[in-house]
């Protein structure tokens, strides 16, 4: 794979997000066991992942519904009616929950030894993915492992995010990728609350229900 520059002509992320992308995600970051629960990591330890293939961008939040919160997502920024008004409302601030850039992408949890959906809103880890990104010595996340961590502090939960040095990926990973391309996953699903691995099904089956922690 050619070395990845910090210049924009030359970046090799277009499989996995589209320059474009990738500005866009550096301009908003100034109880399903399929799906990374980040909130949930053990305190101060890292737990390692690696992209498989392309990822997808949106904006996000949380609405409720007959006392039952739910997700909602779109591919572009929703403004004035767009913007659902039954919000969820924030227990500790009072606040409607905001609407927040998202990445996400199937990864290997090494953890877990299995493919999962990791899907980031926490600025933090979206600022140091696209410094990974940009990096000429990483580049494409699907070439590196990465690892993040969360740590409190007084009131406040903190994530960051460090990139592997690039490496083959393994044997065992790749065939588990292939099988799933191979069942028909779709991240595109995430759009309409389907389930990106039955993307035939009309809703995932029940997915985490964290809120991303900035």
């Amino acid at each position: 794979m050619p070395a990845a520059t910090a210049t924009k002509a030359k970046r090799p992320t277009s499989a996995f997000l589209s320059d474009d992308q990738v500005d866009d995600v550096a301009k908003d970051s100034a109880a399903n066991d399929s799906y990374v629960g980040l909130s949930k990591l053990d305190e101060g330890k890292p737990f390692r992942y690696r992209f498989l293939g392309s990822a997808i961008t949106g904006y996000s939040t949380w609405v409720e519904t007959d006392n039952k919160s739910k997700p909602v997502r779109w591919r572009q920024k929703p403004e004035g009616d767009e913007i659902p008004g039954n919000l969820q409302i924030n227990k500790q601030s009072g606040k409607p929950a905001d609407i927040k850039r998202f990445v996400a992408g199937f990864v290997w949890d090494y953890a877990k030894e299995r493919i999962s959906i990791l899907m980031i809103d926490q600025k933090s880890i979206l600022q140091e993915l696209h410094a990974a990104i940009i990096d000429p010595d990483f580049g494409d996340p699907q070439e590196y492992d990465i690892k993040i961590t969360r740590k409190k502090e007084n009131d406040f939960t903190k994530y960051s995010l460090k990139a592997s040095p690039p490496k083959a990926l393994g044997e065992q990973i790749s065939e588990a990728y292939e099988e799933l391309l191979e069942k028909g996953a779709d991240l595109e699903a995430l759009f309409d609350n389907g389930n990106p691995f039955e993307p035939e099904a009309t809703k995932a089956d029940g997915e985490d229900s964290e809120e991303g922690d900035e």
